[in-house]
């Protein structure tokens, strides 16, 4: 099998095309953001793309208004510890699975690399029901 190219550059800041009303979303603990980016650098290596993250957190927390409503639906974002992952992230070419079409809410998420790259390599844990929503994994209890 031929090998990758495996050469890491520092990421594309977006200009945020998912959440117009706050184009600052990728603020978030040190922990979080580390794993972020082996993520990254991990998913470039295996599928050829790069890890496009929507939203973590505002500077200073807060809500995200996501669908303009003031409503609560990214309430785990407001302390820096979770982040969306873009179905834009999968390759066309099937490479790491197919690609979602529905948001981070679509069952397809499940049949890509991002949760077996997460969890194994990188100590990120998909949410149950919404596998393209990351968080640290908890510390193993001794």
């Amino acid at each position: 099998m031929p090998q990758r190219e495996t050469t890491w550059q520092n990421p594309d800041f977006d200009n945020p095309y998912n959440w117009p009303a706050h184009p600052q979303v990728h603020w978030g603990e040190g922990y979080l953001l580390d794993s972020l980016w082996c993520l990254g650098r991990e998913w470039y290596v295996e599928c050829g793309t790069d890890l496009v993250i929507t939203d973590i957190s505002l500077p200073k927390g807060g809500l995200l208004d996501v669908n303009q409503d003031w409503s609560t639906p990214h309430k785990t974002h407001r302390r820096g510890t979770d982040a969306d992952i873009s179905a834009k992230s999968v390759p066309t070419n099937r490479i790491c699975g197919p690609r979602p079409a529905g948001g981070t809410y679509d069952p397809v998420w499940e049949k890509t690399k991002l949760r077996k790259i997460a969890i194994k390599n990188c100590e990120l844990r998909p949410l149950k029901g919404d596998p393209g929503h990351l968080r640290p994994a908890e510390k193993k209890k001794k």
